[in-house]
């Protein structure tokens, strides 16, 4: 006589969940063996169904316009924060672009003219100081700009900081030779070539250097060839 081996409990729930309404012999010789066993199978079986009657219910009218609706309107969403974010951005380059050319753009020469005269006026008062320092005293103040003279320039009657279109520079005072003339070194403010200026009292010229420019103004009349000449020769920005 050949002995029967029995499913074990491992297979045997193994098949179950595989399929619960399993008809082989074995598994419902197993099933029938023990309450448990017939009552784990049923409570597969009844999921199973529930799940079934689940998966045949009708879907609600229009849900699938719904759902591609509610797609399209995530994307339009998504799209509208990509326009927004690349607004943004192109907005803050060209922010940054446009600080840029107002900081490094050359000023406008007659911009640059305007508050020149504008400055000499303003300091009027210092075209009749006679302080006639030595070159040596003003490389002391002037180095705070950046600025040194390399020889003598002459007789030097006051020297001072100033603002030139927002922009610091040294203001200076020369003994010309029928009057004062004022320059102003202007290490932050450029100009292309040399610009000619004047007014009903004054007359002199913008000049570009190596760093910024160099204004010389003096009474109308007054010669400012040797002086422009001399400050070109002696005076050099060190930094």
């Amino acid at each position: 006589m050949l002995e029967v081996n029995e499913m074990d409990d491992l297979e045997f729930r193994r098949k179950a969940y595989a399929d619960p309404k399993n008809q082989d012999n074995e598994f419902l010789d197993k099933k029938n063996s023990s309450d448990e066993d017939r009552n784990f199978v049923e409570d597969l079986q009844r999921f199973d169904e529930k799940l079934k009657n689940a998966m045949n219910v009708k879907p609600p009218e229009g849900l699938a316009e719904r759902i591609i609706l509610n797609q399209t309107l995530s994307d339009y969403s998504q799209s509208k924060q990509r326009q927004r974010y690349m607004l943004s951005m192109a907005a803050s380059v060209l922010l940054v672009l446009g600080l840029f050319f107002y900081i490094f753009q050359p000023v406008s020469d007659i911009n640059i003219e305007n508050e020149v005269f504008a400055h000499v006026y303003e300091e009027l008062t210092h075209l009749n100081d006679k302080q006639d320092k030595n070159v040596s005293h003003f490389n002391k103040v002037l180095a705070e700009y950046g600025g040194e003279f390399l020889g003598e320039i002459g007789e030097i009657n006051y020297l001072g900081s100033c603002d030139i279109v927002k922009k610091k520079g040294v203001h200076m005072i020369l003994a010309g030779t029928h009057g004062s003339v004022t320059v102003m070194m202007l290490p932050e403010i450029s100009v292309r070539e040399e610009q000619k200026i004047s007014d009903n009292r004054f007359h002199g010229s913008i000049i570009p250097t190596g760093k910024g420019s160099i204004a010389i103004v003096g009474e109308k009349g007054e010669s400012l060839d040797e002086i422009k000449k001399t400050l070109q020769n002696n005076f050099n920005w060190a930094i």
